[in-house]
């Protein structure tokens, strides 16, 4: 399968970044982890492939895309 499971979502990534702003680094760690073998997804890592609710809509980022 040449496909990637997971990808960086924009929702994921933001989260990670607020987090790492309030001086928690564990989700960006979790998410470079999960996004360093995207095509071994481990079940604990299942969720951050999911879409993002309404209220975790990122309207525009840094780039504006």
């Amino acid at each position: 399968d040449a496909n990637p499971k997971i990808i960086p979502r924009t929702h994921r990534l933001e989260h990670a970044i607020q987090a790492a702003i309030a001086g928690d680094y564990a989700p960006a760690q979790r998410l470079a982890k999960a996004l360093s073998q995207p095509k071994d997804l481990a079940d604990e890592n299942q969720e951050l492939t999911r879409m993002p609710e309404p209220d975790e809509v990122i309207p525009n980022t840094f780039c504006g895309t």
